[in-house]
């Protein structure tokens, strides 16, 4: 006998359909394939196909309703499945708040990757004995987010507090960092306080100048970067794109002070501030990537017509022309001593493991200056200047300074309530985004139920046909179809109904 029939039930999906359905990117259902979690047939094109049942017993799993995991409460109320996707969220974060600076800059020099980390978290969370056993565990996520300030692990996973040890130790090795330090030095956050930190920080609130809009653009490429690296699950994306719309809302709306745009900014108008915006002499940036892009915008914007950029790479430093009105001349890191002594002002953008400046530069360009004051502007990570003491006639403004003067000007800040008001909004619409979820793999539940019944009652009533009968054989299967159609309808209605009451009375 034909399987048509049950090929009408049991549809085989395509890879973006069933990326679609599960909620994830391509790229990771395409690693769950080859890792073995999931069948998938392949046509004699070479394309895949995965069954619909399948996907739909794997989106279940993936919401925890499966019993596979030990820690995970054995509930299938909507109350305890959206607990359940909050709980596996977690952040494990090295940045200037929580972590020492040698630390973090060590963290930072590791190069953390989604793909490595991923590695660390899947074996983590499949050990004997631990969370779940492969391959019928639910997939996990995990998303890196780099920056110069910052290094933080956002990630999904049925054991978060299993996963945190293996991820530190990792960590502890590639980069020669003692457990008890690293320990002192790590902010770890889970369930709704993971969220919130994410949100808070795609608004700017944890960046050293408060409300900066680089970080928005940052969160943005970190969680672009899992997508390829097909690194992502469900909770994890729509977390992320919900980050995304708080950064554009907390921007459009001129939440918390976001009067400046970037640290470059808060540097200079310090400059003004203080009247220290000379540019008499052709202002020296040391340093080819965003951050001297965004100081020499500025400067043009305030009247410079000349810059010497000081770079390794040429063509980069030419680069960052803004006008045809204002020249940008390079310079080899080489001749930077000597530029310090023709200079009145210099800005420090560069990314180097190694200080640019130290104290027998600085006062040997002080003896050759030929200005009364030279004022040095480091927004350099790790720092460009490491001084002991500095000459008399040095101003120095680094990103300490700009933290402590922002803190100081933001802490009254009335819109800071606002801002609190527009997160929590947030994060209520994550939570209404798991109650639909888990109400979303209940009617997957039940539609494949209600198939797999009706494909089984078909093949009996079709066995007693007799051979050749196709006009009979035809009407059972609509009739299967319809029976199908309709009971799904029924409990699904239901379903909906009961989802909606729930919203409505807050539980």
């Amino acid at each position: 006998m034909t399987n048509r029939s049950v090929d009408s039930l049991n549809q085989w999906l395509t890879l973006q359909e069933a990326a679609r359905l599960l909620g994830v990117h391509q790229n990771t259902l395409r690693r769950w394939a080859d890792a073995g979690y999931v069948h998938v047939h392949r046509t004699p094109g070479g394309h895949r196909r995965f069954e619909r049942a399948q996907i739909e017993r794997l989106w279940l799993e993936h919401l925890g309703a499966s019993n596979g995991c030990k820690d995970l409460p054995n509930s299938s109320s909507p109350s305890s499945e959206r607990a359940n996707v909050l709980e596996r969220l977690f952040v494990i974060g090295f940045d200037h708040k929580a972590t020492h600076r040698p630390i973090r800059e060590r963290i930072a020099a590791a190069e953390l990757g989604p793909l490595d980390v991923y590695s660390v978290l899947s074996a983590a969370s499949t050990q004997p004995g631990g969370t779940c056993a492969a391959p019928q565990s639910p997939p996990i996520g995990a998303v890196v987010l780099n920056t110069c300030h910052r290094t933080e692990i956002y990630g999904s996973s049925p054991a978060p507090h299993a996963v945190l040890t293996a991820l530190l130790t990792w960590l502890q090795t590639i980069a020669g960092i003692d457990a008890a330090e690293m320990r002192r030095n790590v902010r770890f956050l889970q369930g709704r306080a993971a969220a919130r930190h994410l949100y808070e920080v795609a608004a700017g609130l944890h960046s050293v100048v408060r409300g900066e809009a680089q970080i928005l653009g940052q969160v943005k490429q970190a969680f672009q970067q899992a997508l390829h690296a097909g690194t992502t699950n469900a909770p994890l994306a729509t977390l992320f794109r919900m980050a995304v719309e708080v950064g554009k809302k907390m921007r459009t709306q001129a939440l918390v002070g976001v009067v400046r745009t970037s640290v470059a900014d808060m540097a200079i108008d310090r400059l003004i501030a203080e009247n220290r915006l000379q540019m008499a002499s052709p202002p020296v940036v040391v340093g080819s990537g965003q951050m001297a892009s965004l100081v020499i915008a500025r400067l043009y914007a305030l009247g410079c017509n000349h810059v010497i950029v000081v770079s390794r790479d040429p063509q980069a430093a030419q680069r960052l022309h803004v006008s045809d009105h204002m020249a940008i001349h390079t310079a080899p890191p080489g001749q930077l001593v000597s530029l310090l002594g023709e200079a009145q002002l210099v800005f420090f953008c560069n990314r180097s493991p190694r200080p640019a400046i130290g104290t027998t530069d600085l006062h040997q360009a002080v003896q050759r200056s030929r200005h009364r004051s030279l004022t040095l502007v480091d927004l350099a990570h790790p720092p460009a200047i490491v001084a002991d003491a500095l000459p008399d006639s040095v101003r120095l403004i680094n990103l300490a300074e700009l933290e402590r003067a922002d803190t100081a000007a933001t802490e009254a800040n009335v819109q800071m309530q606002q801002a609190t008001a527009l997160i929590d909004q947030q994060l209520a619409a994550f939570e209404i985004w798991c109650r639909e979820r888990t109400v979303s793999a209940h009617i997957a539940d039940v539609n494949g139920r209600i198939g797999q019944i009706a494909a089984e009652e078909l093949q009996r009533a079709l066995a007693k046909l007799p051979v050749g009968d196709e006009h009979h054989r035809t009407l059972l299967e609509e009739l299967a179809r319809r029976i199908a159609g309709r009971s799904a309808h029924a409990a699904i209605t239901a379903l909906k109904t009961l989802a909606r009451s729930n919203e409505a009375k807050g539980e």
